[in-house]
Parts: C-alpha cells; sequence; structure tokens
C-alpha cells in the first residue's frame, strides 16, 4: 500500500498505521494513510482513490487520506505512527475519506 502510494508521483513520504474501527468491531481497524505531498502539488483525492482502486485489492485501500507537512520519525528514522495517530481526527480539514 505504501508503495503504491509513492508510485503516484505527488507524494514524497507515506506512512500507513490504523485506528480502531469506526463500526465500532472490536479487534477491527480502520487504516489510515498519512502522506506527505510534494510541495506545490494539487491534492486529487479522486485521482488517488481510482488510482488505488487499479492497483490495490480492496481489503487494502484506506479508509482515509491524511495529508501531514512531514511524517514524524525516530532518530533512526523510522516512522512514529503513535504521532499520528494521537493527531488524527476523521472531521480534520487535512483528512479525507477514500
Amino acid at each position: 500500500m505504501e508503495k503504491a502510494l509513492a508510485d503516484l508521483g505527488d507524494v514524497i513520504d507515506v506512512c500507513v498505521y490504523g485506528i480502531p474501527a469506526e463500526s465500532g468491531a472490536p479487534g477491527e481497524s480502520d487504516i489510515v494513510a498519512a502522506v506527505v505531498m510534494v510541495p506545490g502539488a494539487k491534492l486529487n483525492v479522486k485521482k488517488i482513490s481510482k488510482e488505488l482502486n487499479k492497483t490495490l485489492e480492496k481489503s487494502y485501500i484506506p479508509q482515509y487520506l491524511q495529508v501531514v507537512s512531514e511524517i514524524p520519525k525516530t532518530a533512526s528514522e523510522k516512522n512514529l505512527d503513535r504521532v499520528l495517530r494521537e493527531e488524527f481526527n476523521k472531521d480534520s480539514v487535512n483528512v479525507y475519506k477514500l
């Protein structure tokens, strides 16, 4: 999934993580793809959704796209998805439902 997003061209960094499912089903997660766009690139959610539907199986397509200015990293350059998870709000202006 991360590679499919990175291959879109306007995305320079990606972090995929899970959040508790909106359905409330125990043990289920909704998938969020946090992306950093190329400076000046225009976000086209419909295009991203269309491309992901072409390249990924339905179960691998994230439910949400979270556009961020940077992916927080550890000193060893590992993604800090917990920080993104804490900042996630499905009603935020930088979060889009796919």
